[in-house]
């Protein structure tokens, strides 16, 4: 990993901490260096030019080599005592219950923001599915919390109906574009559907001609998107286009559905591009193109559609997306300066910024 992409972990991190510090969250006497890492979800390498360019701040003290970080009385962007009169939840569905790390990135930037403003961040990492039947979780969750304002997070069609039956005042940030159709509701999401499009052009110019994009979400508006954009660039190119072929979709979203469609394909020929639908699948990928012994990128290339930055130590020459948080933030805080329930229905997409990679000598 060069210089610039450390400084730019190191960057992240100082926001993560000064979010958290503004909010409340950390005061007095920081934790220990393992304790800051675990919890903010950072590298020892991250924490500590983070912890410096804080005290050049003010916002920390530093009382000596051995000791640890102090939270100035008077820290610059420090929350006063003064109480936010309105909530924002943010709220996120995964399985595993822990955050995306996008989601991480613009829950500390929005916290950020809302310094000085009527409106506290609230942030719940819920492990429940999106379904009709989970509409029940939904309303535990709501009546603990009781959010003037939510932000789903990757909202499905059954979870969004369940919300707009609700009539609790919410936006989406993220989910299947696909499947909100006419649905009255304010989303901002990144462009998947030009992600794809993105790296399929790249490697269709450089003569790769074979993708391989296996789909671990069945709904209908995500599966539609996907092999709409596949068959349509590679038609443009003049290529045949197979959905079992190139967008198979998994019978389940699980690891074992991913190894089962993964040696279809293999067993029969490789392709020459493996586009994945977040870590887990590339993780996946990389397993699987090592098992069958074939070289990286040379022979297959893996792509990634989301940022390389929680994950640096992968080889460098997988292709990646730069995903710009503020225009994310500035469009969520335009929805909280209406109050909430003003907010219109709109779908806002921001487009990441392809990174193809650099090719091995």
């Amino acid at each position: 990993m060069d210089r610039l992409s450390r400084r730019t972990l190191a960057e992240r991190a100082e926001e993560q901490l000064a979010a958290a510090i503004a909010m409340g969250d950390l005061t007095g006497k920081l934790p220990g260096h393992r304790e800051l890492c675990r919890v903010f979800g950072i590298s020892r390498t991250s924490l500590e030019p983070a912890l410096e360019a804080l005290v050049a701040r003010g916002i920390l003290i530093s009382r000596g080599p051995r000791r640890r970080f102090e939270v100035a009385a008077h820290a610059p962007g420090r929350a006063s005592g003064a109480t936010p009169v309105r909530k924002v939840l943010l709220l996120e569905p995964t399985r595993p219950g822990r955050p995306t790390p996008v989601v991480r990135r613009v829950a500390a930037d929005l916290a950020a923001k809302l310094q000085g403003s009527p409106w506290g961040l609230t942030e719940h990492y819920a492990a429940i599915g999106q379904s009709r039947k989970a509409g029940r979780r939904f309303g535990a969750i709501l009546e603990a919390e009781k959010p003037d304002f939510t932000i789903l997070v990757g909202g499905h069609a059954a979870t969004i109906d369940w919300f707009v039956q609700s009539g609790v005042p919410f936006g989406c940030f993220g989910g299947d574009i696909g499947d909100i159709g006419d649905r009255a509701v304010a989303v901002v999401a990144y462009d998947s559907g030009g992600m794809l499009e993105d790296a399929l052009r790249h490697f269709l110019a450089l003569g790769r001609e074979d993708p391989f994009v296996p789909l671990r979400v069945r709904t209908p508006g995500m599966v539609e998107k996907v092999r709409g954009t596949v068959a349509r660039i590679l038609g443009e190119a003049g290529l045949p286009y197979s959905p079992k072929w190139h967008t198979p979709i998994l019978r389940e979203n699980h690891a074992e559905a991913m190894r089962e469609a993964a040696e279809w394909r293999l067993a029969r020929r490789p392709p020459d591009t493996w586009i994945c639908f977040g870590y887990e699948m590339l993780i996946g990928a990389l397993g699987q193109l090592s098992l069958h012994g074939l070289r990286v990128p040379a022979q297959v290339a893996p792509v990634l559609l989301g940022p390389m930055d929680d994950l640096p130590w992968l080889p460098p020459w997988i292709g990646t997306f730069d995903f710009p948080v503020a225009p994310v933030t500035g469009r969520l805080m335009r929805w909280l300066h209406h109050g909430g329930k003003g907010v219109q229905p709109e779908i806002h997409q921001v487009h990441p910024r392809w990174k193809p990679g650099t090719v091995p000598a």
